[in-house]
């Protein structure tokens, strides 16, 4: 193999195998802070679940946050308070039907 050759597979293939391995490497450590961050919200989880036993004899757990640890977690828990409700409307008064006239009616009435 020429020097010219091996020069010119370095100049492509160099560029190629570090812009390949930049990526890998990043996605590598994304992973990795991914994996932690959900260790984290599990830990941060079973530290606030509790197992309450149910009347058939069965268990579950229940998760007890505080609403501003819930919106941490991306969940918005309703609203606690009063009602909003609209005043109530009256019924509208129910007309009854006009009685059908006969044709004859209808043709004297025009």
């Amino acid at each position: 193999m020429s020097r010219r050759g091996l020069i010119i597979r370095l100049l492509i293939f160099v560029p190629l195998f570090a812009y390949f391995g930049f990526g890998a490497v990043k996605k590598c450590q994304l992973e990795r802070q991914m994996e932690t961050e959900q260790a984290e919200r599990d830990a941060d989880l079973k530290a606030h679940t509790k197992t309450v036993p149910l009347g058939d004899g069965r268990t579950i757990e229940v998760i007890e946050m505080t609403p501003e640890q819930a919106a941490k977690y991306g969940y918005k828990p309703p609203e606690v308070g009063p009602a909003k409700t609209e005043p109530a409307k009256a019924p509208e008064e129910v007309k009854a039907p006009e009685p059908a006239k006969a044709p004859e009616e209808a043709e004297a009435a025009n």
